[in-house]
Parts: C-alpha cells; structure tokens; sequence
C-alpha cells in the first residue's frame, strides 16, 4: 500500500513538472503586462477560493518571480545601465593655451592702410549678370513685376485676383445652377411616370369594358338559345294530336320520356347546362 501511495505521489510530481514547465515556456512569450495580468487573476482567485487558496498562492508567487526577473534583464539590457555598471576610469584633462591677441600700434595700422589696392585701369572687371549665382538674382516684388514677362508666350497679363467674396459667389451660383438642373431633371422625371400612369388606366379601364361587353353579350345568346329549346322541347312533348308522349324518342337527350313532365325536366336541365357551359367560356 505504502509503495502504491509513493508511486502515486511521483506521478503527480512529474505531471506538476511538466506542467510548470509548460507554463514557463508559454510565460516566456508574454509581455510584463500580461504576466502582471496572470498574476493578479491567481491572486483573486486564491482570495475568492478557499479549497484552492494553497495552489492559487504557489501559481501567484511564480508568476511574480517571473515578473521580477524580467524586470531585472530588461535592466540589465538597456546601454544606460551596462555603461553604468562598467568601471570608470579618469581622464586627464589636455592643459587649455590661454588666448592672447597681437598688440598694434598706431603707426602699424596706419602702414596697413597705405598698402590697400587702388582700383585701376588693369582690375578685373565684374562678372555679368549670368555668371552671377542663382541666389544673387533679384527676387520679383511688386516693385519690378512685369506682367507681361510672367505670361511670354502669351505676351498677355494674367487675369485679375479674385477677392474671397467674388470668389464665393461665384462657387455659390454654380451650386446653386447645379441644383435648378437636378431639380427640373427630377420634375421632368416625375411628369413622365404621371403620364405613364394615367395611360395605363386608361388602358385598363377600356380593357375591362370590353371584357364586361363580351361577356353581355354571350350571356343573351345564352338565354337566348335556352328559351329556343324550351320551346322545341314544348313542342315535341305536346305533338302527336292529344296522344301521350309516352313511347317517342326526345331529339336532346335520346331516351323515351313518360310523361309530359320528364320532358319538361329533360328541356330545362339541359338548357342549365348550356347556360353554365357558356358562362364559363365568357368568363
């Protein structure tokens, strides 16, 4: 028993191992904002959970030594510190000359003053206006500006400058001409879909006429054609000179009828039929 408990205890041990070192490795990668992060989430969950307080502690403390020892290489690396932490050795200062000016006297300066040049027929003349530097051209002013010269090819002065208040009526007339455009397009637009509307009313409302004035028609036809064989069948039913109809063949439907009231029935279902048959048909 005692030797199944150890062996237990040693597999924990290398789970928590590996473990720790998983989470070394992944701390590692992380920035000090994020292990700080990790750190004070363990610290509220060893305060909110009792069972766990003794891990979450342990999870804390690492992840706070992790922190410190970043802390320390990031010091270490910084140039500031590495040639603070190097030995510092004196430097002799060089011995500094003092600074003394010549003395002249009067009678020298006057000697040096005789011995100026004096311009004279064999000096060099000065250099023209194109040898000169780009910086020694004279600048255009209001002064020496020539229209005329700004525009060569033209030979024609530029237009004249617009003040800000020109310049913004002028944009607010094109605005507002840009919108009277849209705008008439837009009604323009808007009278087309009117007019193509009222046609189409209008086409519809003469389509249902004529529909309605088919349909009259073949409804009178109809009845028309139902009193005709009405009539037929009267006819055929009290023929045959005060005889009983018994025993004749009716011409619309083909049976023998009895009595004068089955050729009644016989002449008016058949009429509803027809009636039914063209109401369909106009419909």
């Amino acid at each position: 028993m005692r030797a199944k408990t150890e062996q237990d205890l040693t597999a924990l041990r290398e789970k928590r191992a590996q473990r720790n070192a998983t989470r070394n490795a992944e701390a590692a990668k992380m920035s000090l904002e994020a292990l700080t992060f990790m750190m004070q989430t363990w610290g509220s969950l060893a305060e909110s959970d009792e069972e766990m307080k003794g891990y979450c502690e342990k999870q804390r403390d690492a992840y706070q030594e992790m922190i410190d020892a970043k802390k320390e290489n990031a010091r270490q690396a910084t140039p500031e510190t590495r040639r603070a932490s190097q030995p510092q050795t004196p430097t002799r200062a060089a011995p500094s000359r003092p600074r003394t000016t010549p003395f002249v006297t009067t009678e020298e300066k006057k000697k040096t003053q005789s011995r100026t040049p004096t311009p004279s027929g064999n000096s060099r003349p000065p250099a023209s206006f194109t040898a000169r530097g780009r910086h020694d051209m004279p600048r255009p002013s209001a002064s020496n500006f020539n229209p005329t010269r700004a525009f060569p090819r033209t030979n024609t002065p530029p237009p004249p400058t617009e003040s800000w208040a020109q310049v913004k009526e002028r944009r607010e007339a094109a605005k507002a001409a840009h919108l009277e455009a849209k705008a008439k397009a837009v009604r323009e637009e808007k009278e087309k879909l009117a007019k193509k509307k009222e046609v189409a009313e209008k086409e519809e409302k003469e389509r249902v006429t004529r529909a309605r004035a088919k349909a009259h028609e073949k409804k009178d036809s109809v009845v028309s054609d139902k009193d005709t064989w009405m009539d037929e069948a009267e006819k055929t039913a009290t023929s045959g000179k005060g005889k009983s109809p018994g025993g004749k063949e009716c011409q619309l439907c083909g049976d023998v009828h009895v009595s004068l009231a089955d050729w009644k029935k016989c002449a008016k279902r058949r009429g509803e039929d027809e009636e039914s048959g063209g109401f369909f048909r106009a419909a």
